[in-house]
């Protein structure tokens, strides 16, 4: 087998695997289990370095609960 031949057969292979997987992939389709989320965030500017400003605060989330939050 020449090398072109051989080059023109992987292409082919490469080819159909991935119009497979593309195929399989769009007629499986995940269904969304999607949950409603809110949440409350409170912050406050806490200092200031020349023009850059850092914030602290806290927040809740419907779903994960208490957190911090630092910027």
């Amino acid at each position: 087998m020449s090398k072109s031949t051989r080059l023109l057969t992987a292409t082919a292979g490469l080819l159909a695997s991935t119009a497979l997987i593309a195929t399989v992939a769009s007629s499986v389709g995940a269904k969304s289990s999607g949950r409603a989320d809110s949440g409350t965030v409170y912050f406050a500017i806490t200092h200031m370095v020349g023009s850059k400003q850092y914030a602290a605060g806290t927040s809740y989330d419907k779903l994960f609960g208490p957190g911090a939050v630092t910027m």
